[in-house]
């Protein structure tokens, strides 16, 4: 057994550039070079300025990418410590700063307006005759080893075979048959000889361990601190919800999130749940600040202590309790109820993606040179791909000017797309002084 843990530990700090491997005297494992890569880049620094479920600009009550991306990076840490520690997991232990960097990168391609910018964006990119349209999870991958820079030898971050197959929730490239609604996947076919190199000797197409371990804790995170966040901002209402419990679990049973049985067999667990949650609304008193900090602390605890570790044919599988599972997918379904389906949020999300598609227009009519200014709109850093999109054969010309599209909205942080759009269609046009690049 050891010789398999290190012979796998061998494949995993692969990297496919013959890039810088590290400084003189760097002390540093392959991992925490990945790490550190990751956290020094532009694209995470930008996370400050992408919203979580809300715009980044309304203010530190909610998390945006970069503090949910950083606490699900110390979930995931923990996570893997304590599956080395107890040796549950068989054939290899989990690395855990492999874990953390996963993480750190899981969100880097989220566009920005989240999700709604997402499906905007895979409309646009398929319109105009790209078929891998957008997907957040593939252009993640496509940072790490197209569009961030780190050094002039090669594209991307080169990071270790480890890392990448760490970010990869969904192995696999776009599916020809796609399943009802946005599909996942991992890469887009024109990063396919990355991809290949991140899977090469994986069992099959399953997330290995470090990627399981950063969607678990992706998963408590969101769900734990975006009902938290809205609480404190009065959206939850916490009292009618404990006054009326079974109105909002027959909810849960119409949202698609969990079947109907599910709910009915862990009812006792869902009502459990609710005596978690705080007992009255937010004021903002200290002793409200404590309960908060406490009892999401408590839900995260609790979620972290019934995981589940098997190892079926296909290999290490992490999985939380069904108990667990139907608790989470409630506190997410009280977000969504409360939150995303609220007038204030909708109306919110009509003129963000009236902002994705502006933007996208603009930087792919560059892209077609089919703008009358005498003037490129595309951001410095992409200027290379776009000389390459001008001059590429005119059956190629449209699906990558969408990509390079797709590529340059889905790189701005919320504030440059307002800014960038209101320059653009004369709604705030600000000073000829003002930087609209980072």
């Amino acid at each position: 057994m050891p010789e398999r843990k290190q012979e796998q530990s061998e494949e995993l700090v692969t990297r496919r550039h013959a890039g810088i491997r590290s400084k003189p005297g760097d002390p540093r494992s392959p991992f925490q070079v990945d790490h550190d890569r990751i956290m020094y880049s532009s694209a995470f620094r930008r996370l400050a300025q992408v919203g979580q479920v809300v715009s980044s600009s309304e203010g530190h009550v909610f998390h945006n990418r970069l503090t949910h991306s950083l606490k699900v990076a110390q979930i995931a840490r923990r996570l893997a410590e304590r599956i080395q520690a107890t040796g549950s997991a068989p054939d290899r232990l989990p690395d855990p700063d492999l874990a953390e960097a996963a993480a750190l990168a899981h969100d880097l391609g989220h566009p920005p307006f989240g999700h709604i910018a997402e499906r905007t964006l895979d409309r646009l990119v398929r319109k105009e005759g790209n078929p891998e349209g957008f997907e957040g999870n593939a252009q993640t991958f496509r940072i790490l080893v197209r569009l961030a820079v780190h050094n002039d030898q090669w594209d991307g971050l080169d990071l270790t075979r480890g890392s990448l197959r760490g970010v990869l929730k969904y192995p696999w490239l776009r599916p020809d048959e796609e399943e009802k609604g946005l599909p996942k996947f991992g890469a887009y076919r024109e990063d396919e000889a990355d991809f290949k190199f991140a899977v090469a000797g994986s069992e099959d197409d399953a997330p290995s361990l470090e990627a399981q371990i950063m969607d678990l804790a992706d998963s408590l995170t969101y769900s734990v601190h975006d009902l938290f966040d809205f609480y404190q901002a009065g959206f939850i209402p916490v009292d009618e919800i404990k006054a009326d419990p079974r109105l909002h679990f027959e909810s849960l049973k119409t949202s698609g999130k969990v079947s109907a049985e599910d709910v009915d067999e862990h009812r006792d667990s869902l009502e459990d749940l609710l005596e978690l949650l705080p007992s009255t609304g937010f004021n903002g008193e200290r002793a409200a600040r404590i309960e908060v900090r406490e009892r999401s602390s408590a839900l995260i605890d609790s979620a972290l202590a019934a995981i589940d570790i098997s190892r079926p044919e296909t290999g290490v599988r992490l999985s939380l309790s069904p108990s667990v599972n139907v608790r989470l997918r409630f506190l997410q379904h009280l977000v969504w109820k409360f939150v995303i389906k609220g007038r204030r949020v909708g109306s919110q999300q009509l003129g963000q993606s009236r902002i994705i598609e502006r933007l996208f227009d603009v930087a792919f009519n560059s892209a077609m040179e089919e703008l009358s200014l005498d003037l490129d709109l595309v951001p410095r850093a992409f200027e290379e791909e776009l000389s390459r999109v001008r001059e590429s054969k005119e059956h190629q010309q449209r699906p990558r000017a969408a990509r390079l599209a797709a590529d340059v909205v889905s790189s701005l942080t919320e504030d440059q797309a307002r800014t960038l759009h209101g320059r653009y269609f004369g709604t705030s046009l600000g000073s000829v002084q003002d930087r609209i690049e980072a």
